[in-house]
């Protein structure tokens, strides 16, 4: 399940329950091409972070070398 609270939450719990309805996994919203910038990004971003791969996360460590 997921839950939402504030003024984009019909936006991100959309996404989400397309997702479960749908038996899709993480690896799956995690390679899903979505739009930029768009709120429903954060549900990407999300599902990267399971796999160590989300760029917009605070504390990331920054490489200079990549």
């Amino acid at each position: 399940g997921a839950s939402c609270i504030g003024a984009e939450a019909p936006e991100l719990i959309s996404e989400i329950s397309l997702a479960m309805q749908h038996g899709l996994t993480v690896h799956d919203v995690a390679t899903t091409i979505h739009s930029h910038p768009t709120i429903s990004e954060m549900v990407l971003e999300g599902m990267e972070d399971v796999y160590g791969m989300a760029i917009h996360k605070k504390g990331r460590p920054i490489h200079l070398n990549e």
